[in-house]
């Protein structure tokens, strides 16, 4: 069995994606406001902490999301493969206006992913299966 993660830049509503960068390593970190007692809020996905494998040096297309603050549409494909070549389920996260708040690039001498990006987003809005998370 192997997970594979591929995310994706473009458009959701016509889903159509111009841009893809292989995942090596995600997290996705969810939170509710609370009072002392119980939840006092909606849950919401505070960020996702996403370590893609580092594109070529020509390709500086996450590097300028960072340092302009512009926002990005697209998805985080998920997929769980098995043992069969036709075994596989995916799991989709689409994300909606979303900034790249932390990037930071890492160089491992002793691993077969030698160069990669780690990033930090937030997004106005993540649909996860039929479950929707804002970030306000």
């Amino acid at each position: 069995m192997a997970l594979t993660a591929v995310l994706e830049f473009g458009d959701n509503s016509i889903k159509r994606y111009s841009k893809q960068y292989l995942v090596a390593d995600c997290q996705l970190v969810f939170n509710r406001p609370r009072n002392a007692f119980s939840p006092g809020g909606a849950a919401r996905c505070e960020r996702v902490d996403l370590e893609v494998i580092a594109p070529g040096k020509d390709d500086l297309g996450l590097f300028e999301w960072y340092s302009t603050q512009s926002v990005q549409n697209g998805r985080l494909v998920i997929s769980f493969i098995g043992n069969g070549l036709n075994d596989a389920d995916s799991q989709i996260l689409y994300f909606e206006e979303a900034k790249c708040f932390s990037l930071s690039e890492d160089y491992d001498i002793n691993s077969s992913r030698r160069r990669t990006l780690k990033l930090s987003i937030c997004a106005e809005e993540i649909n996860i299966e039929d479950v929707q998370f804002k970030s306000i």
